[in-house]
């Protein structure tokens, strides 16, 4: 379903996106957590992150640092 997805977006847009392959997913795939159901609806928690762009400078704090 991911693959069709992606696929579709690369038709519709193709100077926008490019095109993946399922090896390519399912090697990122390996390399990925997903997300439990509150992350996967925005729900913080209790977590000091608000949004996003703060879960991210959280989890990797080098990257927004400037280079």
């Amino acid at each position: 379903m991911q693959a069709e997805r992606i696929a579709e977006r690369h038709r519709r847009s193709p100077e926008t996106e490019w095109p993946v392959t399922q090896a390519e997913l399912d090697e990122w795939r390996e390399m990925l957590d997903e997300p439990d159901p509150a992350e996967a609806v925005g729900d913080f928690g209790a977590r000091a992150a608000e949004d996003w762009s703060g879960w991210i400078a959280e989890k990797w704090p080098t990257a927004f640092a400037e280079t």
